[in-house]
């Protein structure tokens, strides 16, 4: 993954978009991007749409977000990043509930990881509330933290075969 920004799209990624963004504003800026190749299967689309095999993925942030993702790439802790953020905007993140979505972890995350995760958002004033469904793991996670489950809201993230039935959760 890399972050870049600029005040406008860099021509040779303008190019290969312009035709799909033209009415999307994609072209203003200043430009926040999060770019990252990603390899393998895009479950959102079919194999025939190019849902196989490599592809550079491209996200426009906004500014708030891009600089989080930039000072957490930079090397600055998580509680610090988080502190920063609930001191700029105070109405919207102190004391905000928050539900942790783990489920986009490459692997799972353990106990004392989450533990510490959650030691940084409330250290930075704000109130994590559940976790998110992901994986049966995920749901033994929340109940090992004490936290509820808020039900699947996504994307599946578990093969069929390992799905826990909606009348289990």
């Amino acid at each position: 993954k890399m972050l870049l920004t600029s005040q406008r799209m860099p021509q040779p990624v303008w190019r290969a978009t312009s035709a799909r963004n033209s009415h999307s504003g994609i072209g203003e800026g200043p430009l926040h991007l999060l770019v990252e190749w990603r390899i393998g299967v895009d479950h959102d689309r079919r194999a025939d749409e190019g849902g196989d095999g490599a592809r550079l993925h491209l996200e426009r942030m906004d500014e708030a977000r891009w600089r989080f993702a930039r000072a957490l790439c930079s090397g600055t802790c998580l509680r610090e990043a988080l502190a920063e953020r609930v001191r700029k905007a105070p109405q919207l993140f102190a004391r905000a509930a928050v539900v942790l979505d783990l489920g986009h972890l490459p692997q799972d995350i353990d106990r004392d990881a989450a533990a510490a995760l959650l030691d940084a958002v409330r250290a930075a004033g704000m109130l994590p509330v559940a976790l998110a469904y992901g994986t049966r793991h995920i749901e033994a996670l929340a109940a090992a933290l004490g936290l509820p489950l808020i039900a699947k809201f996504r994307a599946a993230y578990e093969p069929a075969a390992e799905r826990v039935p909606a009348s289990a959760s």
